[in-house]
């Protein structure tokens, strides 16, 4: 194996922190109030393996709602009655460090369109990839700087989340 293959490789096992998709789509939504119109209707938060957390939320947007998921990796679960854990639903956790690794996946056309692809290159996608986004039409391109992120769904929640103090 070449140098160059053997970076690529290990380029594309790397995982990316909610912080690093965040950043990826600032540039997307200059208007904070695409994302401040996105409403939370549930959240539920579920335990995978040792340690994955998934927040499932249903998000309405303005016309439709949306399954938004972000799924936790390295996740420190508490027992019950842990002075230092924040407790979701049934399950205790440690607050959550803001360098874990995390996938994520929007049902919003937005998300599929605009950072599904990226995401999938960058090991941050839950599920298989769509195809990817070629432009068709006279629109400017969808993510010219071709960068993983997040729709105003999954930024909404990641807000939530913050908002929840689920960070240290």
């Amino acid at each position: 194996m070449k140098l160059n293959e053997i970076t690529t490789v290990a380029t594309n096992l790397q995982e990316t922190t909610l912080q690093q998709l965040q950043s990826g789509s600032d540039s997307h939504f200059a208007n904070r109030n695409d994302i401040n119109n996105v409403r939370i209707k549930q959240k539920q938060y579920i335990k995978y393996g040792d340690n994955e957390l998934l927040v499932k939320a249903k998000c309405a947007g303005e016309t439709n709602d949306y399954d938004t998921n972000i799924l936790f990796d390295g996740v420190q679960f508490a027992q019950p009655g842990d002075p230092q854990s924040i407790k979701l639903n049934d399950l205790q956790v440690l607050p959550l460090s803001a360098n874990l690794n995390v996938k994520v996946h929007c049902t919003c056309p937005d998300f599929r369109w605009t950072f599904a692809w990226q995401n999938s290159n960058a090991n941050s996608l839950i599920g298989n990839p769509p195809a990817p986004y070629h432009k068709t039409t006279g629109r400017p391109p969808r993510n010219p700087a071709k960068t993983p992120g997040l729709c105003k769904h999954l930024v909404r929640l990641s807000d939530d989340l913050q908002a929840e103090q689920l960070f240290v």
